[in-house]
């Protein structure tokens, strides 16, 4: 019998499975050769996180004086806290949903040793919660109950107030993480729950509900009724279960196997086959896309950015005809409608920076592959215009602003990227972490800063010559121009593509 089943045996005759699983894992931790190789990196990261969290423990010992005296004077400020926790819920499930690692992957090892499965869900739900998303609100949330909440209310009132917020928190980290697990098996129902999630802060922003005001009486009745602390833990131990009942029943090889042939069956792509070469092309990017994290959040990323207009359509000011509003209606139209294309145009040679080579040996069409490229910026910017439409709720202008940018980044933007991103030559790791800066540099920002003065050089003299109507009007009408005479415009980068290629194919094997 191998080591390592001695010790499991040894560990359950002795005591709880779930205890040697956690003293395996603090030694894989010690004994890892990056632990000692990334010492001083671990050291510097970690005088990081204190310095956070001691920011963040002064920030909660003085928030009730902050609420009290600057923030809303005059109004209690358990209240006003009160106000901001379904906000503070709302987005810490939001990015735990983006952000939280899922575990389960590293339970699988444990499954052909003599561990229960049920200790091994015991395991991998007891380390979840060990994450900065628990830790760091607890620094904000527990002076404040020390400083704020006890004085002002009963003993038991405030604990059932503390209590709250704790199964709140622990409610959030087991929804994100079945959402996780669930996810390749039921996409639809996720995509629902963002989705609806999303649809509240809209009517929130357009003063059609008050989030606010639901929240401070909710949390408030903790207060009056600490009875009513039962719920939000019992809906806690309730999501934990529903976990450790979905990872006792899918912890075996099979449902790996499945998982995998689920994520075949949607890689498929059955509606790009009567397309041709562009669309196997784009098909081949969609599987890029969709298998590594770095290239997946440049699709999901500018769906986040159609609401990037409720920061400033709400106020009339912008809305207002002169030359500088307007203007500044293109550059917020220009990155609602056109986000994606300067996301995946800028790096589009860099996601294959690994097999650059490759392309270049291989008989590939440059004309068929920039095609590809850009109908694929096309099918992820047409939905993009879609949901834009729903500004037209703050006015005309806005709608005919947002369709002319929309025109533009399809005729004119999308050349103009992909002729930029073949001065890129920094390699682009996928397997890097999703928030790593790694073949991310001061390109991106020349270029989005060049594609502002185009716009500007374009738009200005125009404006002031003929008026706004035949400023936005020339502006549309590039872009259906750009449009129609793609092909022409592709054979044009073609030849920038073949004058640059050896220059970025050495770029990407130095960096």
């Amino acid at each position: 019998m191998c080591g390592q089943c001695t010790n499991a045996t040894i560990w359950s005759k002795k005591g709880s499975m779930t205890g040697w699983l956690v003293h395996h894992n603090l030694k894989s931790i010690r004994r890892s050769p990056d632990f000692h190789r990334k010492a001083a990196a671990n050291i510097f990261f970690g005088l990081m996180a204190s310095i956070i969290a001691l920011e963040l423990l002064l920030a909660g010992f003085f928030l009730h004086r902050i609420l009290s005296e600057d923030v809303a004077p005059g109004k209690d400020p358990v209240e006003v806290f009160n106000g901001v926790l379904i906000y503070y819920a709302v987005i810490d499930l939001l990015v735990r949903l983006i952000f939280q690692k899922r575990r389960s992957v590293v339970a699988r090892k444990y499954v052909l040793l003599p561990v229960s499965r049920s200790s091994i869900a015991h395991f991998v739900l007891l380390k979840t919660l060990l994450t900065l998303f628990n830790i760091w609100p607890l620094l904000i949330v527990l002076p404040f109950f020390f400083n704020g909440v006890v004085p002002t209310h009963s003993g038991l009132g405030s604990l059932a107030w503390i209590l709250s917020i704790l199964g709140i928190i622990f409610s959030n980290t087991y929804v994100a993480n079945y959402v996780k697990l669930r996810f390749f098996t039921n996409p639809i129902r996720t995509l629902i729950a963002v989705s609806a999630v999303a649809g509240l802060a809209l009517l929130e922003v357009l003063n059609l509900l008050s989030l606010s005001a639901a929240s401070t009486t909710f949390f408030g009745a903790f207060l009056q009724f600490p009875l009513l602390a039962c719920l939000p833990l019992l809906a806690g131990g309730a999501l934990y279960w529903i976990n450790h009942r979905f990872l006792v029943r899918n912890l075996y090889q099979e449902d790996t196997l499945a998982i995998a042939s689920a994520r075949k069956f949607r890689e498929q792509f059955i509606f790009l086959r009567g397309f041709g070469e562009i669309g196997s092309l784009i098909s081949l990017d969609l599987k890029l896309m969709l298998r590594n994290k770095r290239a997946r959040i440049s699709l999901w990323m500018p769906g986040l950015f159609v609401f990037y207009g409720l920061m400033f359509y709400p106020q009339q000011r912008y809305t207002s005809g002169d030359a500088v509003m307007d203007f500044f209606l293109m550059f917020v139209g220009t990155f609602i409608t056109g986000f994606y294309i300067m996301s995946y145009g800028l790096t589009t040679f860099c996601y294959e920076s690994k097999h650059f080579g490759l392309i270049l040996t291989k008989r590939v069409d440059m004309l068929t592959y920039l095609k590809a490229k850009y109908y694929f910026m096309l099918m992820f910017t047409f939905p993009l215009y879609l949901l834009s439409l729903g500004y037209v709720y703050f006015g005309n202008r806005i709608f005919v602003v947002n369709s002319v940018m929309f025109l533009f980044n399809i005729g004119v933007t999308s050349f103009f990227i992909l002729f930029l991103s073949t001065y890129n030559r920094m390699k682009f790791d996928l397997d890097a972490g999703l928030m790593s800066m790694q073949g991310k540099g001061s390109n991106q920002l020349v270029a989005v800063f060049l594609l502002m003065l185009l716009l500007l050089i374009l738009y200005l003299p125009l404006r002031l010559l003929a008026g706004t109507d035949v400023a936005l009007g020339t502006m549309g009408l590039l872009g259906i121009g750009g449009f129609f005479f793609h092909n022409r415009l592709l054979g044009i980068l073609v030849k920038q593509f073949f004058r640059k290629k050896y220059v970025m194919a050495e770029g990407f094997r130095q960096t």
